[in-house]
């Protein structure tokens, strides 16, 4: 590795041709970590990581604008994802906070499992029921559009 004028204002040329220099942001390679420089000495730099102090030669750091971290892999990851997710939900008979949450769930459920469409049983009673699902699929992420069909309401999951 090249070391510049460490006289000259606190910088070191790297064997990359990048300038190294006291405040710079640094990815030290060997502990995969972004810190700051906070000295240059003859043997390397002082680099402060997590509130931690390591000294390390300047081969182990790279200019954090030039790193990129890894993409993680989606080969090992586990979908909770289940293929006999029921298409309707009936809450007719609970309460209001119970119906929202309940069907909260099973539109988060309808939407991690991919079903284009949902179907929700309020019956014709009061209305109440209705109104209270329409007010909850109005602002909802999960919902692209609904409609009512008599005594249900259905609605498209957005994919």
């Amino acid at each position: 590795m090249e070391r510049g004028d460490e006289a000259s204002g606190g910088e070191v040329a790297s064997s990359e041709t990048a300038v190294l220099s006291t405040g710079d942001r640094v990815l030290h390679r060997f502990f995969r970590k972004i810190g700051i420089i906070r000295a240059i000495e003859r043997e390397g730099a002082v680099l402060e990581i997590e509130g931690k102090t390591v000294r390390s030669p300047l081969s182990q750091f790279q200019l954090s604008a030039d790193w990129e971290p890894p993409l993680p892999s989606l080969q090992n990851v586990t979908w909770n994802v289940r293929e006999d997710t029921n298409p309707e939900l009936n809450p007719i008979g609970k309460a209001a906070a119970e119906t929202v949450a309940e069907t909260d769930q099973f539109l988060d459920r309808a939407f991690a499992s991919r079903l284009p469409q949902i179907r929700l049983i309020h019956g014709f009673g009061t209305g109440r029921l209705k109104r209270t699902l329409a007010e909850l699929l109005e602002g909802h992420p999960h919902v692209e559009k609904f409609q009512v069909e008599g005594g249900a309401t259905s609605a498209t999951i957005r994919l």
